[in-house]
């Protein structure tokens, strides 16, 4: 008789009150936060039991309940941040003011509510579509969420639409956080990019790159001499703080492979809507709120914007904003695929298929 898991979909209740969705299949396992942004809080590999999403490593807060807690728009979004994987709309960075709306820190959509429009689990895969509408810009977004059963590959279908008469500028991205075991020092990063900006505020004490300057991948010239190489991971507590983007993708791909494992996740996505990805390191570095040196976490962020400073920098400098026109769309093709292979991983294609 097989024991082979049959694919399922669970409701959750996290906390008193946070609405979740669990959906399961033979390779892996996803669990969806419906009251908080629709952040992937968890991606399993089931193979492995590995779970390569970071987790924050300090209490938080759960929307709802309790008092709401003091601060400014980072430190809001800081209180309820459990980590994980989130949609970034339509701000990356400081709050800032866009035709009278305040845009909230890293935007609205990460910490809305959202809609289970449908959830359908066959045989073959599991999907669900989610969608929520935001109230400081006329912008929708609907997401489909598909786990397929022949491998461990979960797809995103994600669209954002204008639903006003007029153009709307928005920065949008999507920002997984990777964790220990998956990040280690034997970790790796492999990615099609070509280029580093390093970026040109980020001046914080434990960052040891320039500001605001050009290399090629994967090679950074630190402040004080000497080369650090941006595809080994530094090992945890080494003190590191790091903020950089990478563009001129020859393909749109980027992964992350522990050899010892083995266990590594790629992802690719359709590079013609985002150009650009960030790469943000915390290695205890970080020594006041929130991480109090406490945090280990690698992030891969494919974006459309340049640099995470705010919408308006966004327009007035880079000149790196998506603009919708009035009543028009874009989705976003993302998949993340994990595979047991220690192997250095050399390209990934818009399929998903993995050439090591």
């Amino acid at each position: 008789m097989s024991t082979t898991k049959r694919n399922s979909i669970t409701h959750l209740t996290l906390g008193r009150t946070l609405r979740a969705i669990r959906l399961e299949t033979a390779s892996l396992v996803v669990t969806i936060l419906l009251d908080q942004g629709a952040d992937i809080l968890e991606l399993t590999h089931k193979q492995t039991g590995t779970d390569v999403l970071w987790k924050v490593p300090y209490p938080v807060r759960e929307p709802g309940v309790g008092p709401t807690p003091a601060g400014d728009s980072y430190a809001q979004w800081m209180h309820f941040y459990r980590g994980g994987w989130q949609t970034i709309l339509p701000n990356f960075g400081p709050v800032v003011r866009y035709r009278d709306a305040v845009l909230d820190f890293h935007g609205e959509a990460a910490r809305r509510p959202w809609r289970l429009e449908s959830e359908v689990c066959g045989a073959a895969d599991v999907e669900v579509e989610v969608s929520t509408e935001l109230s400081c810009l006329p912008l929708a977004i609907k997401r489909r969420l598909t786990l397929s059963g022949a491998r461990p590959e979960l797809a995103i279908a994600e669209t954002v639409s204008n639903r006003s008469d007029e153009a709307v500028d928005c920065m949008w991205a999507h920002h997984p956080v990777f964790g220990a075991p998956l990040l280690s020092p034997q970790s790796r990063i492999y990615t099609g990019a070509r280029f580093i900006h390093t970026d040109d505020s980020y001046d914080v004490p434990a960052n040891d790159l320039p500001l605001g300057k050009v290399f090629e991948w994967p090679f950074v010239t630190a402040r004080r001499g000497g080369r650090v190489d941006l595809s080994r991971i530094p090992a945890a507590g080494s003190g590191f703080s790091r903020l950089v983007f990478l563009e001129d993708f020859e393909q749109p791909w980027c992964a992350m492979v522990n050899p010892e494992i083995p266990l590594g996740v790629a992802l690719c996505w359709n590079g013609e809507l985002m150009r650009y990805m960030c790469l943000w390191q915390e290695t205890g570095g970080h020594r006041d709120f929130p991480h109090f040196a406490k945090t280990y976490a690698t992030a891969l962020e494919p974006a459309t914007s340049l640099f995470g400073h705010g919408l308006l920098d966004a327009i007035e400098k880079t000149h790196t904003q998506l603009t919708l026109p009035a009543g028009e769309s874009r989705t976003l093709q993302l998949k993340a695929i994990l595979f047991s292979d220690h192997r250095p991983l050399r390209a990934v294609t818009s399929e998903g298929e993995l050439e090591f």
